[in-house]
């Protein structure tokens, strides 16, 4: 039988508290470390006030956030003036919730808070939404463009269309035209040879 004794040989517990010395380095190292768990006071984050998501904001609401936002601006004067208004009046003009977006006057509202909000309030959502706003009406104005040269073009080839049925029919008229003068050439001719 094991003796028990044998079990505990001191070259064996040497070599568990190396190899324990081993694992806890090597666990220093790689940067597994235990890590003390933080008390249920410490876990509870302090709020901080943020300001309504307007993208998040569906149709049916859209209309009524947008009086609202407007009515604001036209209570503020002067210095109480807060550009930010501006800007989320912007978002709610371009909103993909928006059931009749108005990208013109989002990209107005956009410019107007460039223009007016300091350094520090700007960031790059805010470059990134007037660039695409920027990017939409360009290709809006250009698709009115070729709305209006395909209607043009409409026009003229209904113009071309009239004209070309006229000319058919002038065609037709002046064929049938000849025919007869050719069977009237042939009768006179046959009358002739008759004759003689």
């Amino acid at each position: 039988m094991n003796d028990p004794l044998k079990l505990f040989h001191p070259a064996r517990s040497i070599r568990a508290v190396i190899i324990l010395i081993f694992i806890g380095s090597g666990m220093n190292l790689f940067g597994c470390t235990v890590k003390q768990i933080p008390s249920t006071a410490e876990q509870t984050p302090v709020m901080k006030p943020v300001s309504r998501d307007y993208l998040s904001i569906k149709g049916e609401n859209i209309d009524a956030e947008i009086f609202h936002l407007e009515t604001q601006l036209k209570d503020q004067t002067g210095e109480a003036h807060d550009p930010k208004l501006l800007f989320h009046l912007a978002l709610l003009y371009s909103s993909p919730h928006n059931p009749f977006p108005d990208h013109g006057k989002a990209l107005q509202l956009i410019r107007t808070y460039m223009a007016q909000a300091p350094d520090e309030m700007k960031n790059d959502f805010e470059q990134y939404v007037m660039t695409l706003l920027f990017e939409i009406e360009s290709r809006k104005n250009k698709l009115k463009q070729c709305k209006t040269s395909l209607e043009a073009q409409d026009k003229t080839n209904q113009k071309l269309k009239v004209a070309y049925d006229e000319l058919f029919d002038e065609n037709k008229n002046q064929a049938e035209i000849i025919e007869k003068l050719k069977s009237l050439g042939t009768r006179l001719e046959e009358k002739r040879k008759s004759i003689d």
